[in-house]
């Protein structure tokens, strides 16, 4: 596993993804203000509270220091569609739900 790791493909540097945001925000005709890697990672958060993973679990996992840091990402209105389809997004980025 640990093999893996080492070869996987890094993440792209901050500055990177935060232009590469931009870029395709701009193309797909969305406004860019406010778009970086936190809204990815916002993203991400609200995504697994949503979908039941522990609290714990995601605040270890993004490296919050205490639950009471993240808890700002709960409470979010999906629809059972958009549900049903964040659900389907994290197991195939290989989340155990």
């Amino acid at each position: 596993m640990l093999e893996d790791f080492w070869q996987a493909r890094r993440p792209p540097l901050e500055s990177t993804w935060n232009k590469n945001l931009q870029r395709w925000a701009v193309s797909a005709g969305i406004n860019p203000y406010g778009l970086s890697v936190k809204s990815s990672r916002k993203t991400l958060e609200s995504w697994l509270i949503a979908s039941g993973v522990v609290e714990s679990t995601v605040c270890l996992r993004q490296g919050h220091d205490s639950l009471t840091s993240m808890r700002h990402y709960q409470g979010l209105a999906f629809s059972d569609d958009e549900l049903r389809d964040i659900k389907k997004q994290l197991i195939a980025w290989g989340f155990s739900l």
